[in-house]
């Protein structure tokens, strides 16, 4: 049902996505969107940001607008990191805190879970990865006409 990534880049997308976003106009030569911010969020999108907190908190609050406004079935699949030691205290995470009815997290993978796929370009390449120092939580935001899809699925 994902069918969109919304924080990608031209390195980094997801080719099976009918369609990504960048934050770098330049990336629009490999068949990149511009901007995901620049329209609201509908239908059923990943997210996984880079990992600084004023580009988390504005992809939270772009997913969480999008989903109250839209009559259309949008959710919205972020991956965040959470890599301190209280994370109440992030403005993102009040919001996800504050807004049950739009917000749910999902899941989290520890860190000591998450790896990285080997590029099939380097294949038969010894590459060594360093290793994740943060856990991730997949927080959904979500809309009751993206739930009855999803339940309908």
């Amino acid at each position: 049902m994902v069918s969109k990534e919304k924080t990608a880049s031209a390195l980094d997308f997801d080719p099976g996505k009918s369609s990504y976003w960048s934050e770098r106009n330049c990336d629009i030569v490999f068949g990149a969107n511009y901007n995901a911010f620049a329209t609201k969020f509908t239908g059923f999108s990943i997210c996984h940001s880079v990992y600084d907190d004023t580009k988390i908190l504005k992809c939270v609050q772009h997913s969480l607008r999008s989903t109250m406004c839209s009559e259309l079935p949008t959710a919205t699949f972020l991956f965040i990191p959470i890599n301190w030691e209280n994370k109440s205290i992030n403005a993102y995470r009040a919001l996800v805190r504050d807004n049950p009815k739009y917000c749910t997290t999902l899941g989290f993978i520890p860190k000591t879970k998450l790896t990285y796929a080997m590029p099939t370009s380097w294949k038969g390449v010894q590459r060594n990865f360093s290793n994740h120092t943060w856990s991730m939580d997949i927080i959904a935001f979500w809309n009751k006409e993206a739930k009855q899809c999803l339940t309908d699925a």
